[in-house]
């Protein structure tokens, strides 16, 4: 799936995700998909839409196995 807006608004991720607004919050939060504040609105941009649609994830498989083998330990 490729992304044709660079720059996408919460509520537009919402719609392509099928997710409620606190789902999306709780991604954006945890870290799994990134986003920035541009002014007073929050921004995700359609490379890290599209990662975190194909992975789960924006975070690149090295940091998720790190941090889980953290966890283990």
């Amino acid at each position: 799936m490729e992304f044709e807006k660079r720059l996408y608004n919460t509520g537009e991720v919402e719609k392509i995700l099928s997710v409620s607004r606190t789902t999306l919050w709780n991604y954006i939060r945890a870290g799994e998909l990134k986003a920035v504040k541009i002014g007073y609105r929050w921004k995700i941009d359609g490379a890290d839409l599209e990662q975190f649609v194909k992975n789960g994830t924006t975070k690149g498989y090295w940091a998720r196995y790190k941090e889980e083998k953290q966890k283990g330990k």
